[in-house]
């Protein structure tokens, strides 16, 4: 048997060490939306992106980003997190950037994790969600935009909306979110 040298042994180490960083990073970077409600962490992946769908897709001639992420993977009505930015080109802004009002706006629902108070909530024709637009109750802020990834924080207070047979805003029963966060890929369309 061959004695190894002592620097044939650090020569395989370094090269298995730098092999292994980018690998590391890939997988820590996990796509998402996610935020504290109430006392609860409720946070969704991000599933692959499909073309065909408006979901996570940045329309650049309208300056419109739609970002959806759904609790079990597939497009799911009754749990998911929404962010729409419109009229900011993504492009141009410097980061950190506060989203005014009409620039953004959020929605929240999972009927597993929060009931609706109102019994209307329980009907089938009747949609209720949480959600609002910023500057009006709650703060968004895009801290950094690369590669067609975009991150940022949000904090605040969502209503309850209802849809059907007529839209209802009731700001007596709201969520307070906290620690919110986003981290989603997106692709660009001229639609």
């Amino acid at each position: 048997m061959r004695p190894i040298k002592h620097s044939s042994i650090l020569f395989i180490l370094s090269l298995l060490c730098s092999c292994t960083g980018d690998d590391d990073q890939n997988q820590s970077q996990v796509f998402e939306i996610s935020g504290r409600i109430d006392t609860k962490d409720v946070g969704y992946l991000q599933t692959p992106i499909v073309a065909h769908l408006v979901h996570n897709n940045y329309l650049e001639n309208v300056r419109e980003l739609r970002l959806v992420v759904f609790k079990n993977g597939t497009d799911d009505k009754e749990r998911y997190w929404s962010i729409r930015i419109t009229g900011v080109d993504l492009d141009r802004i410097e980061t950190p950037y506060t989203l005014g009002p009409k620039e953004a706006y959020m929605r929240w629902r999972d009927t597993d994790a929060k009931m609706f108070g109102d019994p209307t909530c329980s009907r089938s024709d009747v949609i209720c969600l949480y959600g609002g637009e910023s500057g009006n109750h709650y703060e968004l802020v895009i801290s950094e935009i690369t590669n067609d990834q975009i991150v940022g924080s949000f904090s605040g207070k969502l209503n309850r909306f209802t849809f059907g047979p007529t839209v209802v805003e009731d700001s007596n029963d709201f969520i307070k979110v906290t620690n919110g966060r986003f981290r989603i890929q997106y692709t660009r369309k001229n639609e």
